[in-house]
């Protein structure tokens, strides 16, 4: 059940980025190569069982849209992981960028999940963000790992 819940939401993305991934193929939408990537990691404060590991990026989608891509590589499988995108770093009491419900992160049988969220961000190469993994579904409680997202080009 859990690689099919994975499967459409992935399939859901797809539909609503197409129209912008077909642009960007078509030379209409240059890839800037703008892309923010981190690895997420157990957060400072424990490493208690909800705790997850992977990898997050955050890349450009076209004028005023970025797409925020999470890959856990280890987690109890069948829970639900809310995640978020914020300005600064780990551990920074900083603003949601932009306000977001939490998109979730379904973990498979496999202890894997991947997960995506398109948002309306305009990048800037100036700005600093990261990705907050919760341990639950609800986007709050206990935090299961942090990634800081460092601009690569």
């Amino acid at each position: 059940m859990l690689p099919l819940v994975n499967a459409l939401l992935l399939a859901q993305l797809a539909l609503r980025s197409a129209p912008l991934l077909r642009a960007r193929l078509a030379g209409a939408l240059p890839d800037s190569g703008l892309r923010f990537t981190g690895a997420v990691a157990a957060p400072p404060e424990g490493t208690g069982a909800q705790w997850v590991q992977g990898s997050a990026e955050l890349v450009p989608e076209g004028p005023g849209r970025a797409l925020l891509l999470l890959h856990l590589t280890k987690g109890d499988p069948g829970r639900e992981h809310a995640f978020q995108l914020f300005e600064g770093r780990c551990g920074d009491d900083a603003m949601i960028v932009p306000v977001m419900a939490p998109a979730i992160a379904v973990i498979a049988e496999n202890g894997r999940a991947n997960a995506a969220e398109l948002l309306d961000l305009d990048l800037a190469a100036t700005s600093t963000y990261h990705v907050n993994v919760r341990a639950s579904a609800n986007g709050t409680g206990s935090l299961a790992g942090c990634a800081d997202l460092t601009m690569r080009r």
